[in-house]
């Protein structure tokens, strides 16, 4: 699948019923968004704009350039990074979600095989 500026990502879906160019939204639980290595950093720039400290857990909301609505990260524990602060994150391909244009879920296919996800943000 095609994104933003023409990065891909592979999602492990069965769209057999979909037509090229149908518009499509990638949902990804906050506790399978992951930090990645900042040399992997094609374009774009992911800014840390909130941070609940839970007690047990970290919720942390970060700002995209691709999207108007806000990436939400859960993480176990406390952490040091605050308000302000750059990251790269990375969206593992086996534990996104792909919805139709009226929000239906395409249905899974193979878990556990498929490599690529999709990164963005950096310094």
């Amino acid at each position: 699948m095609k994104i933003h500026r023409g990065q891909e990502i592979v999602v492990s879906a069965d769209t057999r019923n979909a037509k090229v160019g149908d518009p499509a939204v990638i949902g990804i639980r906050p506790e399978h968004i992951q930090f990645g290595e900042k040399d992997a950093i094609k374009e774009g720039v992911v800014e840390q704009s909130v941070v609940e400290q839970l007690g047990n857990e970290c919720l942390m909301h970060f700002s995209t350039p691709q999207s108007n609505e806000p990436v939400v990260i859960r993480v176990e524990g406390q952490t040091t990074i605050k308000a302000g602060d750059k990251r790269c994150l990375e969206f593992p391909a086996d534990y996104c979600h792909l919805f139709d244009k009226d929000g239906k879920a395409y249905p899974r296919s193979v878990v556990g095989e498929t490599k690529p996800s999709l990164v963005v943000g950096g310094d």
